[in-house]
């Protein structure tokens, strides 16, 4: 028991605790009832009088959403209970919670402030980049034998932001790979070397976010490549 109230004008023993107050060891109960009067009575009279008692809850968020309540350091008087929610942005999904270290699964958590406490809400990056316009130089109906060709393309990723971005191309034998260069704010370029005339070249780009998520032009709904004009022989 966690006791009854505390009585200025009572004393007794305190050796013993438990519920039938018959186990060896002193509680903070007296041993023994206290009578109010004929017809109540105190089981477990307090040896001192309470004292209140305060614990601290720090709740934090990841990006990618917030809690309710917000982030904050909060001060809850001892065995009060609580629930904290968690309230996800668009394009994330919310993963767990972290509760002084330790996993916790579900929107909705319930806290006992029985001591200090760290809540962190954790929350994932699921929206891929977005690949917003490729072109090339020289366009797909002019490069010629003698043409490195310049693969341009805009990324954007406004989450956990762009990790890596790559291009493979094939001159119809096998499929190469290239990192492409960032070369100012969301644009970026890769090249691809001179092929014989006629040559048939096919590309795509691929964009990795620091989340993990994926795409690649082939998403676009096009295909990208160009051939090698043929030489053209004059009478």
């Amino acid at each position: 028991p966690y006791g009854g109230n505390y009585w200025s004008n009572f004393t007794d023993t305190d050796l013993y605790g438990g519920p039938y107050q018959n186990e060896t060891g002193n509680d903070g109960i007296w041993d023994h009832p206290y009578v109010i009067d004929g017809n109540n009575t105190d089981n477990y009279p307090l040896t001192e009088p309470l004292r209140s008692e305060y614990y601290t809850l720090t709740i934090v968020a990841s990006t990618g959403g917030s809690t309710f309540p917000e982030p904050d350091v909060y001060t809850y008087e001892v065995r009060s209970v609580l629930n904290v929610t968690a309230r996800t942005n668009t394009g994330y999904s919310f993963m767990h919670w972290l509760l002084d270290g330790e996993e916790q699964h579900g929107d909705t958590t319930t806290l006992f402030m029985c001591s200090n406490h760290t809540l962190e809400a954790v929350f994932a990056d699921i929206t891929p980049p977005n690949i917003t316009a490729v072109s090339q130089n020289p366009t797909k109906d002019s490069v010629t034998w003698n043409d490195d060709v310049a693969i341009n393309a805009t990324v954007i990723d406004l989450a956990s932001g762009v990790k890596r971005v790559s291009l493979t191309y094939n001159n119809g034998s096998f499929w190469t790979p290239v990192n492409m260069t960032s070369i100012s704010g969301n644009a970026w370029v890769a090249n691809i070397p001179t092929f014989p005339q006629c040559t048939n070249v096919t590309y795509a780009i691929t964009v990795e976010d620091n989340a993990g998520n994926i795409i690649t032009s082939k998403n676009l709904g096009y295909d990208l490549g160009y051939q090698v004009d043929p030489e053209i022989t004059l009478p």
